[in-house]
């Protein structure tokens, strides 16, 4: 029994030691980086860099005034170019920014203010946005996006 107990204490600080130690603020600024380069890339009208950072699997919530609306990756990038291709017809402002950062996952939620030129009217919406980021073969991606309306 004794054995058994030395063995099963042995193998726990065998675990724990091998567990390879994520520094959370390096990890944190790579996200904001990564994030700040998104917001560039729509204000851009850069498709390719959205494409890198957000998974296939990404699945987007807008609540806008009076109706919600659920968007796969694949029709997102897919009207892509009709909503972001005119460089400078989105101008996207970032306040309040809050992270929770782990080793796999972390989570981003800020206010966003988008000034948009749609059919050479100028729109301009507060939002507040929750993404999701996970780590996956070594990589950060957003895989959840939901968006609210604020007033």
């Amino acid at each position: 029994m004794k054995r058994l107990f030395v063995l099963l204490v042995l193998l726990i600080l065998f675990t724990v030691s091998a567990c390879k130690k994520v520094d959370m603020a390096s990890e944190q600024a790579l996200l904001s980086d990564i994030q700040q380069k998104m917001y560039e890339a729509f204000q851009k009208g850069d498709i390719e860099y959205v494409k890198k950072y957000n998974a296939q699997d990404l699945e987007l919530f807008f609540t806008e005034k009076e109706f919600q609306v659920k968007i796969s990756f694949s029709d997102w990038i897919r009207n892509f170019d009709i909503n972001f291709k005119p460089a400078g017809n989105v101008k996207i402002t970032v306040n309040n920014i809050q992270w929770i950062v782990s080793p796999a996952m972390a989570m981003c939620k800020s206010e966003e203010t988008w000034e948009e030129n749609i059919l050479t009217k100028p729109i301009k919406k507060n939002y507040l946005t929750t993404k999701v980021y996970e780590k996956r073969n070594n990589e950060w991606y957003v895989v959840h996006v939901h968006q609210s309306f604020m007033p």
